[in-house]
């Protein structure tokens, strides 16, 4: 069997009451990490926790104890007993003496319970012990660092300390909502807050279904599979797609960059009353973009009503994007966003009365609602499997295929490919009656969302339509073709 040795560091600032509460979560959680908790033995003693496992599940154990939040960290042991310090040394001394020799070292010990010798004795008993054999004592920098966590007549033998994420045990602090996009920065927000120890219901906002929302699950997804022990994530997924058309007509929202800000608010409210929840978490960094102006995010959180929740108000995007790469959210891909119509001439210093101007109809609102698919942590897999499954993959292909460029006119008067046309967002859904039913549609934009959406909304319709962006189109211009998404009219009903 191996043993691990874990540890906190806030757990340890509460009272009593409430730390035996938060060691009892931290336990259940770590349990709930291990895929066999019927072969391990996990128990609590003062300022620890302890974790016995068969030696076949101890890589399992390393990875896993990394990714509970709530350790600070952990350390595989040899445990052995004793009845004096004599004894203490000299078996200290057959489990170090290969790892000190020829190298600089040194020892650190901490004790808990009642002995004859301080700390600073076995660490220096220990130390004259070791050293004619090794490269000499460094305080400092040492090579090598002889660990000792001493509890009564037991002693546990380590040789590193692993660091685990911190923070408090998952479940501890509520539950609240995080609105998560399939991009950079909410899903850090929202890992962030599940440090703290609050579980998050996450809702998500389609705007081109279902091409957008894989693409957010697979971001997503490292939450729930690495990162939410102990906690059933409940996901939300509504689609918003009835908007896109309405803003691409001028019939949206008269401030787009912050009123369409405020519907995803005034959705992930929604959600919170329904979870009784705490309040709305978001992936807003002070200043990031336009909408995220101190002038706009005040009069957003005036507006929401609720508390929100901001993690990142005070990162920068290098820093955001080091963390996402750290805990697996950071996206491969992108599709982009819209932000021909949700920030075409931004309002940067909006005003409460400004932005109650923007509200969607009740009757929109209501439709959004209905659209709304609950995915719980056990059916994720399988729900994104489904998605999958329902692509048909292959290479864009421009023979016989109608080229709808839905960049800025900008763009595409100064490179287009010979033969395509240009269109709006809201001229898709007339291209069948001018260019006809019976042909495959070609879309393209800067990164792929726009056309993503357009080839999705022509795919409804009972169109062929396939969707690229740019940079792949010119590829396959060149002669190069690589691999695109193909929406056909069978796969949205």
């Amino acid at each position: 069997m191996s043993v691990f040795i874990i540890r906190y560091s806030e757990i340890g600032l509460k009272g009593p009451r409430k730390r035996s509460e938060m060691e009892r979560r931290l336990v259940k959680n770590i349990s709930s990490a291990l895929s066999e908790p019927s072969e391990m033995r996990i128990w609590r003693e003062r300022g620890r926790i302890f974790l016995e496992v068969p030696e076949n599940l101890r890589t399992l154990a390393s990875e896993n104890l990394a990714t509970v939040f709530g350790i600070k960290s952990f350390s595989e042991c040899k445990v052995v007993t004793f009845n004096s310090i004599e004894e203490l040394i000299n078996i200290s001394v057959d489990h170090f003496a290969p790892f000190t020799k020829s190298r600089t070292f040194a020892v650190r010990a901490t004790r808990t319970g009642h002995h004859a010798f301080t700390s600073i004795e076995i660490e220096r008993k220990l130390g004259e012990a070791l050293f004619p054999e090794s490269s000499g004592v460094n305080l400092e920098e040492p090579e090598y660092t002889a660990r000792l966590d001493i509890r009564e007549n037991k002693a546990y033998l380590y040789n590193s300390v692993l660091k685990g994420p911190g923070g408090f045990p998952l479940g501890t602090q509520g539950r609240m909502v995080s609105l998560v996009s399939g991009g950079i920065d909410s899903p850090v927000a929202a890992w962030m807050m599940m440090k703290r120890g609050s579980i998050q219901d996450i809702v998500f906002c389609s705007l081109a279904h279902p091409i957008d929302t894989l693409e957010f699950l697979t971001v997503l997804q490292p939450l729930l599979s690495k990162w939410s022990h102990g906690a059933d994530i409940t996901i939300h997924i509504f689609n918003g797609s009835r908007l896109v058309e309405a803003m691409a007509l001028g019939q949206g929202f008269v401030h787009p960059n912050v009123g369409f800000k405020k519907f995803l608010y005034e959705l992930a409210g929604m959600v919170n009353s329904s979870i009784n929840g705490y309040g709305i978490v978001t992936g807003e960094s002070l200043g990031q973009v336009s909408s995220q102006t101190a002038e706009n995010l005040s009069a957003l959180s005036i507006s929401a009503g609720i508390p929100i929740f901001r993690p990142l108000i005070g990162f920068d995007k290098d820093e955001i994007v080091d963390l996402s790469k750290r805990i697996g959210t950071f996206p491969e891909t992108s599709l982009g966003e819209f932000c021909s119509i949700f920030s075409s001439n931004p309002s940067l210093t909006i005003t409460q009365d400004d932005l109650e101007k923007d509200k969607i109809p009740e009757k929109d609102m209501q439709a959004i609602l209905e659209t709304e698919i609950i995915i719980r942590k056990k059916d994720f897999a399988d729900y994104i499997e489904k998605l999958r499954k329902g692509f048909r993959h292959t290479e864009p292909t421009i023979e016989g295929a109608l080229l709808v460029d839905l960049r800025s006119e900008d763009k595409f008067r100064s490179w287009h490919p010979a033969g395509s046309i240009h269109a709006s967002l809201g001229e898709v859904s007339s291209l069948p009656e001018k260019y006809g039913r019976n042909r495959t549609y070609l879309f393209f934009c800067s990164k792929g969302l726009m056309s993503a959406y357009a080839a999705s909304k022509l795919g409804s319709m009972g169109i062929n339509a396939m969707f690229t962006d740019e940079w792949k189109l010119k590829k396959v211009i060149d002669g190069n073709p690589i691999k695109s998404e193909c929406l056909r009219k069978n796969i949205l009903k």
